[in-house]
């Protein structure tokens, strides 16, 4: 094997393990699923009650601005798609849960284990934003 040859295989190892490694995180545990992320104003925090397993989910969604306040959004939804399988689940509203940036989805709909996108979408004052969380759905 040519330098360039064991330097492109040492490569594409250091891909799968890092990709065997955010697939663990992000989802493999017996407990709840905690993400975080955020989109060009909101902080959003994701919290699915339970392992990602196959089938109904509930979300609990935390809003808040860059600052950290917590925002009272027309309308924040969840919505399940797995790119990789052309899977696409249709958006759930959330609820809010009577605290200023709280609000709660079920029914979620994970159909198959494998690698999920949650996009969380939240509508206030007139503008859109969403961000992507993946998670790993186990069967």
């Amino acid at each position: 094997m040519t330098r360039a040859g064991k330097t492109v295989f040492a490569l594409v190892v250091v891909a799968v393990l890092a990709g065997a490694v955010l697939l663990w995180r992000l989802g493999s545990g017996d407990g709840p699923v905690e993400l975080s992320g955020g989109t060009d104003s909101y902080a959003l925090r994701v919290r699915f009650d339970g392992p990602t397993t196959v089938g109904e989910s509930a979300v609990s969604i935390e809003v808040a601005d860059t600052a950290g306040t917590p925002v009272s959004a027309d309308e924040v939804t969840v919505e399940p798609v797995m790119p990789e399988m052309g899977h696409a689940e249709p958006a759930v509203p959330a609820a809010a849960e009577g605290v200023p940036g709280r609000y709660r989805a079920t029914g979620a709909r994970l159909t198959m284990a494998g690698t999920w996108e949650i996009t969380v979408t939240v509508r206030s004052g007139g503008k859109q934003e969403a961000a992507v969380f993946p998670i790993a759905v186990r069967s």
